[in-house]
């Protein structure tokens, strides 16, 4: 299906596939497993928050800087492409190559930002992101380190608030 979506997406004009190739296919693993391979790989912390809703955490290692919520992954960066992981690219980008010329778009859950940079990269004029957890946006400024963070920038704005109001209101 994704691959279907892509050759399809391939016909509108200023796609550029190259762009989506950055990115990398993740690999699930348990909570368990994550914090064994992080031992082994001399990770470090870079960032850690206790937020309103969750406790924030980043890891780093020489390969990448990960988003933990409550000890849960929630997404990564590569420091070398591909920077991200693929299933965040879908999110992403599934929807958009599906539209000839998608002008905005509703992330909800910030996450490590790869959906919001994939929307960037697409040309996607507007991207909300609604967010619950405002230490989450602090946290994607250090997964992104000296890159400039997708949360910045023009058409894309970031609300502090449970989907579930925003939906409701808009």
């Amino acid at each position: 299906l994704a691959v279907m979506s892509i050759l399809s997406a391939s016909r509108l004009p200023d796609f550029d596939l190259a762009r989506l190739t950055i990115f990398q296919v993740g690999k699930p693993m348990s909570l368990t497993r994550a914090r064994a391979a992080a031992e082994e790989i001399e990770s470090k912390v870079a960032f850690q928050s206790e937020g309103v809703t969750s406790s924030v955490l980043v890891v780093a290692t020489r390969e990448s800087r990960a988003l933990m919520l409550n000890g849960l992954g929630q997404g990564a960066r590569s420091a070398l492409p591909p920077y991200g992981e693929f299933e965040s690219v879908l999110v992403g980008a599934m929807p958009a190559v599906h539209h000839p010329r998608p002008r905005r778009a509703l992330i909800v859950g910030l996450g490590a930002g790869v959906t919001l940079e994939t929307l960037k990269v697409l040309k996607v004029d507007q991207v909300s992101v609604v967010e619950l957890e405002e230490e989450v946006v602090r946290a994607v400024d250090v997964i992104y380190g000296g890159s400039p963070s997708p949360t910045k920038g023009p058409g894309v704005f970031v609300e502090i608030n449970d989907a579930r109001q925003h939906l409701q209101v808009h």
